[in-house]
């Protein structure tokens, strides 16, 4: 008898192991409310949010789909994997609703929701590393991943900020990493190629699909070196010190440029670089030493634009031009309000100063040029 007892427990610890949907528990009201609205259906996972829940169930025929109910009006969508059993998160709206859920396996997924006029639609990404984590925001979601242990001084972790797209679509809009050294911790964002923005990449193209359901979230370098394996970097240079642009080489100094602002290579001549600051439709010569070049970028890991102080603290609007002038072949490329406009980074000051170069994720092409006066005018209420 004691062999048949010990054979039932073992049996039941096996069954919770290998049905996990049997071993967790969904609360009372999500219950009552899978009862009422959906009989006949098994409760796999609920999550609730605010007043909304979400349902996770499985269907008298065996397709598992999700049930959104939202003022008391419940709506299924079409069959799900299978395989997704279990809900770790989620943020739901009347009109779209973000999801983590996990697999039998462990596996986790994000799931982009929209409601449309033929009822919810689900968008199912490609497998995230074990550990994702999702914030809400008020475009999108957050999804992100810690920098994983034992990888030493340079390991990452990352940011992807994915959004709902008009046609239904859910893309990755923007992706940052951190960066963790032994003795200090810095939020870095690095403009290689592989971080994504609807606009353009400084150090090239990019290198995945922005569709959540093409993203190989797997394959994401996780240390410093890993990045510079998978990048092309001969046709970039990184500023390592406080230098001038000038008209030729060894000729009239045009612009002065922060450390940090990246630069592409247009050619080279006795010790000079041609350069391009940030890509941009400016150009002129910089001293070679004053550079890291190619691979020798990662040596300025710590040196970038982005941890340069705010250069328009008032928050006045900002008029960005291609050009540091306001002729007919510079047009306007944006025009920065609030607290986009506070948020700019300056790279160098040209000429007299009277144009100062930014550099903005909102700024087309993610540099431009202004007027040095719109960064240090006082607004005309007074300061705090």
């Amino acid at each position: 008898m004691k062999r048949i007892a010990s054979f039932l427990i073992l049996s039941a610890l096996l069954c919770s192991l290998l049905c996990p949907a049997m071993a967790w528990e969904v609360s009372p009201e999500h219950e009552a409310l899978a009862a009422q609205h959906l009989p006949g259906y098994q409760l796999l996972s609920a999550s609730s949010y605010s007043d909304d829940a979400v349902l996770l169930v499985e269907s008298p025929a065996g397709e598992t789909q999700l049930a959104f109910c939202t003022e008391n009006v419940v709506s299924l969508t079409p069959p799900l994997p299978q395989n997704l059993f279990w809900i770790t998160d989620a943020r739901i709206s009347p009109d779209s609703a973000m999801l983590l859920v996990e697999d039998y396996e462990g596996a986790i997924y994000f799931l982009g929701c929209v409601c449309t006029a033929e009822g919810w639609q689900v968008t199912v990404s490609t497998v995230l590393p074990s550990g994702a984590t999702m914030l809400a925001d008020p475009e999108g979601a957050i999804l992100y991943w810690e920098r994983p242990a034992g990888l030493g001084s340079s390991r990452i972790g990352y940011e992807f900020f994915v959004e709902l797209q008009e046609d239904g679509r859910w893309l990755v809009m923007g992706t940052d990493f951190h960066h963790a050294s032994a003795t200090i911790e810095s939020y870095i964002s690095y403009h290689w190629p592989f971080v994504c923005t609807e606009y353009h990449s400084l150090h090239g193209e990019q290198l995945f699909s922005r569709d959540v359901t093409e993203v190989d979230w797997l394959t994401f370098p996780m240390t410093l070196e890993d990045v510079a394996a998978q990048m092309d970097l001969s046709a970039w240079a990184t500023l390592g010190e406080e230098a001038p642009l000038l008209d030729a080489p060894g000729g009239v100094v045009q612009a002065r440029f922060n450390p940090g602002t990246h630069l592409f290579i247009l050619g080279y001549e006795d010790g000079w670089v041609h350069v391009a600051p940030g890509g941009s439709a400016v150009s002129g010569w910089m001293a070679a030493d004053a550079l890291f070049i190619g691979s020798r970028q990662l040596e300025a890991k710590y040196l970038s634009p982005d941890i340069c102080p705010a250069v328009n603290p008032y928050g006045n609007d900002l008029d960005v031009y291609l050009l540091p002038s306001q002729t007919a072949d510079s047009p306007l490329l944006i025009r920065l309000e609030g607290t986009k406009a506070q948020m700019v980074d300056e790279l160098g000051v040209w000429g007299d100063g009277t144009w100062t170069m930014i550099y903005s994720n909102d700024i087309p092409g993610e540099v431009g040029f202004v007027r040095t006066e719109q960064l240090e005018a006082v607004p005309e209420n007074g300061v705090g």
